[in-house]
């Protein structure tokens, strides 16, 4: 009975490590695509009406 625990935190250790690098990839795209639109490359493929 005691070696179904470690198996039991051991799931919860990978349920909150999915969920913390799903947050930091949403995270790290969304930042990335604030500074793309910021830059002038975005500028660039605007076209200037």
């Amino acid at each position: 009975m005691a070696s179904s625990e470690p198996t039991i935190s051991d799931a919860i250790t990978q349920l909150a490590v999915t969920h913390a690098s799903k947050i930091l990839l949403t995270v790290g795209l969304f930042t990335a695509g604030v500074l793309f639109i910021k830059s002038p490359i975005m500028d660039n493929m605007a076209p200037q009406l």
